[in-house]
């Protein structure tokens, strides 16, 4: 067996460097420059290469490396306030949002044998939560007191005004404010998109309500009355805000627990509108269903439009 062999101070030399090389490849990995960062992997991969092929970092002449690889690397300018056009950027994303909304509106005449399936997949889930809208009403309020019942129901009555757009659209708007002049790509994103969800399926629901004229389970009228253009049940708001919500969230996650939680918290919330006899049961189906396929949609046109 060889003894181990020092390394002269030449490929110790090589060595740091090649290190250091390395060390700023992994912190370019935030930057936005994609050509920096694969400059400087690409050098500290150099250096690796010549620290393995000769064993004592003596310069090897199949591998040409030179200083100029990590020069490569252009210094990032500081971007300021200065950069920032709110004016051209505010149109820019009132284009996207009527382009999301085009787009949303025309979906249903683009539908691929998937999106037909998980379509009558929702058209049965809703119509047969309406064919039974008073008897699952009435169990709701027969269970009111279980303890089971309960604890399922209780976050969604704690949290009952995140439903509410006039509550929680303030917090969005001043989340893409602040993110907008910090340039925090994903609290701008997020807020952005949470916005934009909630003004389209805002303006689909708004048309809907009145269109169907539903009256609601604590008028007294029963599951089949409907009053045109007076009417507000169906579909419900509140389901579809907070099912837009978890969409977004979860989308942003990496974490499969996070998205169960999202969408559990979502779904206690929606059913809190049933238990305080604020909804039919189908009417919480279908803003559920409602206000988690525009929310999709959003956000798998922004993280195409990113790619």
């Amino acid at each position: 067996m060889n003894p181990l062999v020092p390394i002269p101070a030449a490929a110790a030399v090589v060595l740091v460097r090649g290190l250091f090389a390395l060390i700023l490849s992994l912190g370019a990995a935030g930057a936005h420059d994609s050509r920096a960062h694969a400059a400087l992997t690409q050098g500290a991969a150099f250096h690796a290469a010549m620290i393995l092929e000769n064993g004592r970092g003596a310069p090897d002449p199949s591998v040409a490396v030179t200083d100029s690889v990590v020069a490569q690397a252009p210094p990032e300018r500081h971007r300021s306030f200065r950069d920032l056009k709110p004016a051209r950027d505010m149109l820019h994303g009132l284009q996207v949002t009527g382009r999301d909304a085009m787009a949303v509106l025309r979906g249903p005449f683009h539908m691929d044998r998937s999106d037909g399936v998980w379509t009558l997949a929702a058209l049965a889930v809703t119509g047969a939560s309406y064919a039974y809208d008073q008897e699952i009403l009435a169990a709701f309020h027969r269970n009111r007191e279980d303890a089971t019942y309960d604890a399922l129901l209780e976050p969604g009555r704690r949290l009952e005004k995140l439903g509410l757009i006039g509550t929680t659209a303030p917090c969005y708007a001043a989340g893409l404010g602040i993110g907008y002049i910090l340039r925090n790509e994903p609290l701008t994103q997020i807020s952005s998109e949470l916005l934009e969800s909630h003004l389209i399926t805002g303006v689909l629901r708004q048309v809907m309500e009145r269109a169907v004229g539903r009256t609601r389970p604590d008028d007294g009228k029963g599951p089949r009355n409907y009053e045109f253009n007076d009417g507000d049940s169906f579909p419900s708001g509140h389901a579809s805000v907070v099912f837009e919500v978890a969409t977004v969230a979860s989308h942003h996650t990496r974490s499969n627990v996070l998205r169960a939680l999202y969408y559990a918290l979502a779904t206690s919330l929606a059913l809190e509108r049933a238990d305080s006899n604020s909804h039919w049961p189908s009417d919480i189906v279908a803003g559920a269903i409602i206000g988690t396929v525009v929310s999709r949609a959003i956000v798998r046109r922004h993280a195409d439009a990113g790619k």
